[in-house]
């Protein structure tokens, strides 16, 4: 008859990594985990560095995709018709950083690449 060696491993509950010590699955635990902030197919305006930062444009894009990776939220941005990827966003506060919800898409206006790209305008 065959031995066999029991092993004991940890596992977080939120990624599904494995760990030998209780103590460092708790750990990764305690990273939390995000919850998207926004809706597949919901606009945003995009901010498009450039040129080392010297140039800036907004893009107008849609949330074509959300992937839950555990700790973190993955969102691709592009075209929400044709399912084109443009953009992949990884976590909230990148997606914070870079995009902004466009609730109302009648308050946006197309200033043109060389002029900025796209704009959000005040409901005044």
């Amino acid at each position: 008859m065959r031995k066999v060696k029991q092993l004991i491993k940890y596992q977080c509950e939120i990624c599904k990594e494995l760990y030998e010590a209780p103590d460092k699955a708790i750990k990764c635990e305690s990273q939390g985990k995000e919850l998207p902030l926004v809706e597949l197919g919901k606009v945003v305006l995009y901010r498009d560095d450039w040129n080392g930062g010297f140039g800036t444009c907004f893009d107008k894009l849609d949330v074509i995709e959300i992937n839950d990776y555990g700790h973190y939220i993955s969102y691709t941005l592009g075209d929400w018709e044709t399912k084109h990827p443009r953009e992949h966003i990884s976590g909230n506060d990148n997606f914070k950083s870079f995009c902004t919800i466009v609730e109302d898409q009648s308050l946006l206006v197309n200033k043109g690449s060389l002029n900025g790209g796209w704009e959000l305008i005040n409901n005044i």
